[in-house]
């Protein structure tokens, strides 16, 4: 403990500089939330296994075996979705069986529940017969300390794991609480890792006693101790905590590591490692720093590093053939793309890409590195990072507009989402020639927003119809519906739009998710879940909540 305090005393700013900031809270209620109640209903029983579709979507995720956490999951049988304040569990394939089994409460119904889907506040994961459901808890305060006239508030990440060996009757497995407010998950088979981050609190004539994080296991109470908290000489100037927790589904055993860091920006996870990315300023420049920690059969510190310029998103970071590649911005307007080793130390780059613009969007793809920047026009870039030592530009090509998400579709076409005017522009590049990509194909949507612009889990794709699934949110009326384009032979089409506004014009009534299930597609609102034939869109069968 003293170690970490005389570390802590030594860096210390004024408290304005870092004592007023605390996240914002994404869950916005007054009242509390209970612990998550299964609710039955009175059915005829299931079907067997039998019934499993073999082709069914998953969440979009960055890095194949690492599953992200999302608002509304499939098994090829059932559906699992987060609908205001409570998890509906839907028999749903085949369809002629499809109807709500039962239901988790997590929260109770109350005028001032505000549901932010796509927003962390409620997120699960489907693993065989565990379901998880992350919760991030209102914040409370802690007494005022001797310090500041402000007192930062804390918060509590809940974690809880049901066994759906009787999907009619899910039982509460295990419940985790983990102080702080919640970063990000992952779930890599049955491993799953929460990161949750909390403002050091200092107490006691400032420096003299630090109150550490907690960690609740069912009825356990775990402090964490000052040996199991790092720092690195990468520190910011907010005192925070980040806590890696790791548990085990199949076991329950539990393993946690602490970071005092200062804000982190976001994760990104291969199946190997996560890395912690920080973002801020050091020696009046805008630099990135990388903490990578291993999570083999043990969680282990391994490196930090330092880069210049911030890091977009997470699809700016990708982690291929035990290297690092890393694409950021500068403050001024310096575009770079950077290869480092396990250790995080810069051993290719290629700076000054299109400067005076900035990155919008970028996506790594094996030895290839497409990114888009931005300021009147979009360049698109091809990058070969083969030659680890000398990365080097292949091909760009300028057009109107810019994308902030990009996806491949197959070996020769990369899709973007992105914006040209006031326009949705759903783009096509053909990147066979990777010195002169083209765009090949476009779709424009006048007026409309998409969720798929920052946010790459509300993206679906069926490689094997070749089919785009997007949310579009339209003005006029006011509706948030799916858009399905098609891809074929290299031409982008808008097959058509699926919408549940004919059933009310609320916020209960848009679509907040869609999922696919060998042929059909299924749309999901707070009000119901509709039904639709993959292929010929004709509505089948709609399931009112």
């Amino acid at each position: 403990m003293n170690e970490l305090l005389n570390f802590v005393k030594k860096h210390k700013k004024p408290v304005s500089n870092y004592y007023y900031w605390s996240p914002q809270p994404l869950l916005t209620r007054m009242d509390t939330i209970p612990m998550p109640i299964p609710v039955t209903f009175t059915l005829v029983s299931l079907s067997s296994n039998s019934d499993k579709a073999e082709y069914y979507s998953r969440t979009n995720v960055q890095v194949s075996g690492v599953d992200e956490a999302d608002i509304a999951k499939t098994d090829g049988e059932f559906i699992y979705a987060i609908v205001k304040n409570e998890i509906k569990i839907i028999k749903a394939y085949p369809v002629e069986n499809a109807s709500v089994i039962s239901s988790i409460k997590y929260a109770n119904s109350s005028p001032n529940f505000i549901y932010y889907p796509y927003h962390n506040n409620a997120e699960l994961y489907i693993y065989q017969d565990y379901l998880i459901l992350i919760l991030q808890d209102l914040p409370y305060y802690l007494p005022l300390a001797t310090y500041a006239s402000y007192n930062p508030p804390s918060y509590e990440t809940k974690i809880y794991v049901y066994d759906l060996k009787n999907k009619e009757n899910p039982k509460l497995y295990w419940n985790v609480t983990l102080e702080g407010f919640y970063l990000n998950s992952r779930l890599i088979e049955d491993n799953l890792y929460v990161l949750a981050s909390s403002l050091l609190s200092i107490t006691e004539g400032f420096i003299e006693k630090a109150n550490l994080p907690y960690i609740i296991l069912d009825d356990l109470k775990k402090q964490v101790s000052a040996s199991e908290i790092y720092y690195s000489e990468f520190y910011s100037d907010h005192f925070e905590i980040t806590l890696l927790l790791k548990l085990n589904l199949k076991n329950k055993s539990e393993e946690h590591m602490g970071f005092m860091l200062g804000a982190n920006s976001f994760i990104y996870a291969s199946v190997k490692n996560i890395y912690i990315i920080q973002t801020q300023r050091y020696e009046n420049e805008i630099m990135t720093a990388l903490h990578r920690i291993s999570i083999g059969n043990e969680l282990k510190y391994e490196a930090s590093g330092l880069i210049k310029g911030y890091v977009l998103n997470q699809f700016s970071i990708d982690e291929y053939n035990s290297y690092l590649r890393i694409a950021t911005t500068s403050e001024r307007l310096e575009n770079n793309v950077y290869i480092l080793d396990m250790d995080l130390n810069i051993i290719g780059k290629i700076e000054n890409i299109e400067v005076g613009e900035k990155i919008y969007s970028a996506r790594f793809v094996g030895d290839k590195a497409y990114l888009v920047t931005f300021r009147i026009v979009d360049p698109f870039f091809v990058i070969d990072l083969s030659n680890i030592k000398e990365p080097k530009i292949l091909g760009f090509l300028k057009i109107p507009g810019f994308s902030t998400y990009l996806h491949p579709i197959n070996e020769s076409l990369i899709l973007g989402i992105g914006r040209e005017e006031h326009n949705l522009k759903i783009s096509l590049f053909d990147v066979h020639d990777f010195s002169n990509p083209k765009e090949v194909s476009k779709v424009l949507l006048p007026w409309v927003d998409s969720e798929a612009l920052y946010n790459h889990k509300a993206f679906l794709f069926d490689f094997k119809r070749n089919l785009i699934i997007i949310p579009i949110r339209s003005p006029l009326p006011l509706s948030s519906n799916i858009a399905i384009l098609k891809v074929e032979e290299n031409e982008l089409t808008l097959k058509g739009i699926i919408s549940h506004s004919m059933f009310g014009s609320s916020y209960e009534t848009d679509i907040i998710k869609a999922l696919f299930i060998e042929n059909y597609l299924y749309t999901l609102s707070i009000k119901l879940l509709k039904i639709n034939d993959i292929n010929s869109l004709e509505e089948i069968k709609n399931i009112f909540f």
